[in-house]
């Protein structure tokens, strides 16, 4: 990926121009193809540059500050200030630091010299101090001036730090392109009723474990300058731009994440075309992602989202919140549309309950990692019909029990195979004791509370 900033605007920067509201003219043009790199080479520190006779650049920066200091204080409000000598070789330091950063081959820019990153974040900064304490002054032609040039500036240096967040966020292993047959056989559940060998509740999946590992496979230096990044945009004022770069980007990290573990979309046409092994292993592969998402991925993104989002904390909650909110609402769709196909007999109902299990355990998870009450409502409801499918199955085996009683003929002696199916059945539901109690609770009453309406 190649850094093209000098050709074209950031899409996600459309509104810059909208930023003030003033009888100020807006003049400033924010190509960046006349900006003159005042021939800067890699090697070059900027502090090095002759900005100013007679000062050097701490000197620069301490009046830059004192300006600054005046600004903040709130006097002489009712008059356009005087702008300080120090302000137009901050914006050219700036503008230096942006050239070598282009200049470099490598796709991530940042992080070659942490002393003179900290020193641009901190220039930067200061030109958005100076932009957001002009806009409390009244405008003369200095001040406007002054205005127009820090925000061409600050939007180049957003430009740049745009870029350089994307990369980042792009090279974790995580979010690289992915080989995956997702028809890859899964390991399905045996049945009681299928085999004679018992079996555990729920087989799960084989996955390398390395992957969960990685997850997220950012280093501690790739974090720290997100960090710098975001905090520098969301300072700046461009919150939105940052906000909206970060949750893309994430989300297809995620999304590869759902892919590794064998995630499809199935929808109700799909259910209806599997054969019931095929539909347990599905079953089994769902129950094994929604654990894995809840117990590794939110965690690790979480912690994530809070470390980019630092100085942020609200921002990172809300972020993280969407990110788990989108994932999870995907996840639904898979007991949503098993319910919807009917295809419901006494053999299914355990792997049914395994559904239930699932869906019951990930509520309480929902709350930890998201403040949004539709979506727990979701889940609930989801949850309820499941619960519904299995008061049905045991209803009907109920129902064929009436049905096949007295029907084969046996010696006195012998078991009816009714008998020994049903007590084979009853033996293997007991595992399930408290959930069937908890489903036919739930079942009683909402039979209940319909019956109420109905009065």
């Amino acid at each position: 990926m190649e850094m093209n900033l000098n050709c074209e605007k950031s899409s996600s920067f459309s509104r810059i121009g909208k930023r003030r509201s003033k009888n100020i003219s807006e003049t400033v043009s924010f190509k960046l193809d006349g900006l003159d790199p005042r021939g800067c080479d890699e090697n070059q520190n900027p502090d090095e540059l002759s900005l100013e006779p007679g000062l050097n650049h701490d000197q620069i920066l301490e009046e830059v500050d004192q300006f600054i200091e005046k600004l903040a204080s709130g006097e002489d409000k009712w008059k356009a200030p005087k702008i300080t000598n120090c302000f137009e070789p901050l914006l050219e330091m700036v503008e230096s630091r942006i050239a070598i950063y282009e200049q470099r081959e490598a796709s991530a820019k940042f992080g070659q010299n942490l002393e003179e990153d900290a020193s641009f974040f901190e220039a930067v900064r200061r030109v958005s101090k100076i932009i957001n304490n002009l806009d409390q002054f009244p405008f003369d032609s200095g001040t406007t001036s002054c205005f127009n040039q820090a925000g061409s500036v600050r939007h180049r240096a957003m430009l740049s730090l745009e870029y350089e967040f994307r990369v980042l966020l792009d090279n974790s292993k995580g979010t690289g392109n992915i080989n995956i047959d997702s028809k890859t056989p899964k390991t399905p559940k045996q049945s009681f009723f299928n085999s004679n060998q018992e079996t555990d509740r729920c087989i799960r999946p084989e996955y390398d474990s390395k992957i969960e590992d990685e997850f997220p496979s950012f280093s501690p230096e790739s974090i720290a300058i997100m960090n710098q990044i975001a905090t520098a945009m969301i300072f700046a004022g461009y919150k939105a731009e940052c906000c909206i770069v970060y949750s893309g980007l994430r989300l297809k990290a995620l999304d590869v994440q759902l892919n590794k573990q064998g995630f499809e979309n199935i929808n109700v046409d799909d259910i209806q075309r599997m054969n019931w092994e095929s539909v347990e292993g599905e079953i089994g592969n769902w129950i094994h992602i929604v654990k894995h998402c809840t117990t590794i991925l939110f965690s690790a993104e979480g912690k994530l989202c809070n470390s980019v989002f630092s100085e942020h904390p609200l921002i990172a909650q809300r972020l993280f919140s969407d990110l788990a909110t989108s994932l999870t609402v995907r996840l639904l769709n898979f007991p949503n549309a098993l319910v919807l196909t009917k295809r419901y007999s006494t053999e299914k109902l355990f792997k049914v309950l395994d559904i239930y299990e699932t869906l019951r355990d990930l509520i309480p998870d929902i709350g930890d990692y998201s403040s949004e009450q539709d979506l727990i409502f979701e889940t609930s409801v989801a949850q309820c019909r499941i619960g519904e499918v299995a008061v049905s199955i045991f209803c009907q085996l109920e129902n064929s029990i009436k049905s096949d009683n007295g029907r084969i003929p046996l010696a006195s002696d012998a078991v009816h195979p009714l008998t020994r199916y049903t007590m084979n059945y009853l033996k293997y539901a007991r595992e399930y004791k408290d959930t069937l109690e908890q489903v036919f609770q739930q079942h009683y009453e909402m039979q209940g509370s319909t019956g109420q309406k109905v009065q």
